[in-house]
């Protein structure tokens, strides 16, 4: 087994395997609002958020629903 790609145990209880972000448009999402979000479903601290080229990479041990991410809009 290649240990460069066995799951590795990260900080935040996620392998690496299940830390394929998932995408989410920054135009429309208000950080602070996501952020709730994350914390209310998985835990201060059981998620990586970045922000590349106006888009949000999320990872966490799920995907955020649709309705979840409206929760996060300006609107």
């Amino acid at each position: 087994m290649d240990i460069r790609r066995a799951a590795v145990a990260r900080p935040n209880g996620l392998s690496r395997a299940s830390r394929q972000p998932q995408v989410i448009d920054g135009r429309i999402v208000d950080p602070l609002k996501l952020a709730a979000v994350l914390d209310r479903k998985f835990g201060k601290g059981a998620y990586d958020v970045e922000m590349r080229h106006n888009k949000f990479l999320v990872r966490a041990r799920a995907q955020l629903t649709q309705d979840e991410i409206q929760e996060c809009s300006y609107c």
